[in-house]
């Protein structure tokens, strides 16, 4: 069935789905089943890494003899981007691949190495994602990529450690939040899990929700100076919240400041629903974990939600028309609503495709991703985190900028002036 749809969409996609199926017409079948290689980050204690790999096993056994996917992965998310843009800049980009969308950034983009995924999108597949998103990965006519992640970006809350230091709920403005601070300061705990390497990430997701509450959900549009004064304050409101970090936050990456908080030595993380299934995995009481919407400036502000970029997938442009057709069975496959679903339910992650739960899958989830689904749904405004919308001289420098301020060794004003200037090399 899928060959001769494939067929009637074109002779130049029959051919393909030909030769995915195991060879021509005219030749037979092949021996060897058509692989492909996919660049993945998903670590194997996160819930969605766990559920992906499952999948991929469960589809190399379905498709036994036809098809063989093999995983590429990567424990840190800033080196596979690095090594994925110099495949591409080499003209050897990986076979499919997960990456950072920045659109002021569209250099995989304009590369030429990407595969065009429009002759393949048909109305079925089509219907599955909102026309924003694809509009939004698709460059002179040609979509490249096909959207994968948009998480949300929380506050989670150990309230047994705060109820330890004497906080008497979650703050809800920023005063509030730093008075928590001061007292769990006082017990022995930190109050934020923060690092400084990579992407900084859980640095900058404060950076981003500071910055939203000074200056607007618009504080970071296209055209916006980094160093206006509500990013300006951002920048100090950081530096002071370092003050009150782990131990290891200075040079430590993602992996170190999670643990921070599953072992209890901090009070509050703010990531996405990812951190979901370590947080369920590994912490001795997951249920003293609430999620909560972010501190505003006073009481009565407009709520922000920071969200993640779409996360897309894209593959590449020189597969052969066997693995071009066994990357879009697989695509299809894995972004079909239940395989989405699981993902969801039980890999704890939120993707850009359309999705209905019922109430009991709703409850199957969890409190805390069904917390990420409220806030995402109640949200006065939203905003795309900084780093996601930089240029990639001032994402270079982003990490440093921030280690330098956590360190005393930069003012705001410093911070926020080195960033506009890296933003507009």
């Amino acid at each position: 069935m899928r060959r001769l749809i494939l067929c009637i969409a074109s002779m130049a996609l029959c051919s393909i789905a030909l030769a995915y199926a195991g060879g021509s017409a005219e030749h037979g079948s092949s021996a060897q089943p058509t692989s492909f290689t996919i660049f993945f980050h998903f670590t194997p204690q996160e819930a969605r890494g766990v559920v992906f790999r499952d999948f991929v096993k469960e589809y190399n056994e379905a498709h036994a003899g036809k098809v063989n996917v093999r995983l590429s992965y990567f424990a840190d998310w800033i080196p596979m981007q690095q090594k994925i843009r110099t495949m591409v800049a080499a003209d050897q980009p990986p076979d499919v691949f997960y990456f950072n969308y920045n659109p002021n950034d569209l250099s995989l983009f304009k590369s030429g190495q990407l595969l065009d995924f429009s002759p393949f999108m048909d109305a079925q597949w089509k219907q599955r994602f909102f026309q924003s998103d694809l509009d939004s990965l698709t460059y002179n006519g040609q979509l490249l990529a096909i959207p994968g992640e948009q998480g949300t970006v929380v506050f989670y809350y150990n309230k047994a450690l705060l109820a330890k230091a004497g906080v008497p709920g979650i703050p809800v403005t920023w005063d509030d939040f730093f008075a928590m601070a001061d007292k769990l300061k006082a017990a022995g705990i930190g109050a934020a899990s923060l690092f400084t390497s990579d992407d900084a990430w859980h640095a900058t997701n404060f950076l981003t929700y500071f910055a939203a509450e000074a200056g607007g959900p618009g504080v970071f549009a296209q055209g916006s100076p980094l160093n206006s004064p509500a990013v300006v304050k951002a920048a100090g409101m950081l530096a002071r919240l370092f003050q009150y970090a782990a131990a290891d936050a200075i040079g430590a990456k993602w992996a170190v400041s999670v643990q921070d908080f599953v072992t209890g030595r901090t009070a509050v993380i703010v990531d996405g629903p990812w951190v979901i299934g370590v947080l369920d995995g590994q912490m001795k009481d997951p249920s003293d974990v609430v999620v909560a919407p972010a501190p505003v400036m006073a009481q009565g502000d407009p709520s922000v939600l920071v969200t993640d970029a779409i996360t897309p997938w894209a593959a590449s442009a020189h597969l052969s028309d066997a693995q071009k057709a066994g990357v879009v069975d697989f695509m299809k496959a894995f972004t079909s609503e239940k395989v989405m679903k699981d993902f969801t339910v039980r890999g704890k992650d939120i993707f850009a495709v359309k999705l209905s739960l019922s109430d009991a899958e709703t409850e199957q989830a969890g409190a805390k991703l069904a917390a990420n689904v409220k806030l995402a749904s109640t949200a006065d405004s939203k905003i795309v985190q900084i780093t996601r919308v930089l240029e990639p001289a001032a994402m270079n420098q982003l990490p440093g900028l921030v280690e330098k301020l956590a360190l005393g060794q930069s003012s705001a004003q410093a911070f926020a002036d080195s960033l506009q200037q890296a933003n507009t090399q």
